[in-house]
């Protein structure tokens, strides 16, 4: 949580509470909030227009395989919101900070689609007003806005994928991925990538330098 509260304050501001609800779980709550999010993310991995299991090959295409991560994950965030299940905050704070946060230190967006994803959903959240600069912070994000910003992704991306054509889809979802990250995907950051303008890669390098065990227990992911 060292990169959200440089970047985002200490007070949690999705749910209202005084610090990062994420930030209160002991080491056994963590584990199963984690174990939730992995089983969230792969059940909505084969539902929806093109499920994963029937679409294997296509999907590991990079745009559309940047697509079908979001998606899975934004649609645990819309299952999760307004229900009584265990974890629901935390696992919607791990979403949002982990994609945005911790994927784009691995390598090199453009060829990473993990890390293609947290620049993607930035810059998304951003262009939708869910996240802004923040007083005080470097930014600020609000849930209600985040929530109806994922809903429009979930439903841009699931119309993508409701094309039956494979070369029409793929090239779709091509154009998508490119109007969102731009300047990225031509080997630069400008003045449309607001995840390079108001998030500094050191300040992500204080998640990696602070990680300890917590890092290592990942949720699932199909390709790499």
């Amino acid at each position: 949580m060292v990169a959200v509260t440089a970047l985002l304050g200490a007070k949690d501001t999705l749910f209202g509470a005084r610090s990062w609800r994420s930030a209160g779980l002991d080491s056994g709550e963590f584990y199963r909030a984690r174990c939730m999010w992995g089983y969230l993310h792969d059940y909505h991995h084969h539902h929806g227009p093109r499920p994963l299991d029937q679409n294997l090959q296509i999907k590991q295409r990079w745009h559309v395989a940047l697509l079908e991560e979001i998606r899975a994950d934004c649609r645990t965030v819309l299952s999760l919101i307004g229900t009584a299940l265990p974890f629901a905050a935390e696992i919607v704070e791990f979403v949002l900070f982990e994609r945005m946060f911790r994927y784009p230190l691995q390598p090199d967006c453009s060829s990473n689609f993990d890390s293609g994803t947290g620049v993607f959903l930035f810059n998304w959240l951003y262009r939708s007003g869910a996240i802004a600069e923040g007083q005080g912070t470097p930014i600020r994000i609000g849930l209600e806005a985040t929530i109806g910003a994922i809903g429009d992704l979930v439903r841009e991306i699931e119309s993508i994928e409701s094309i039956s054509d494979n070369d029409s889809y793929v090239a779709a979802a091509v154009e998508f991925v490119t109007a969102a990250m731009p300047d990225r995907l031509a080997g630069g950051a400008g003045p449309s990538d607001a995840f390079s303008r108001l998030v500094p890669m050191e300040t992500l390098l204080m998640t990696r330098a602070s990680s300890g065990a917590r890092e290592g227990i990942g949720h699932g992911q199909f390709a790499r």
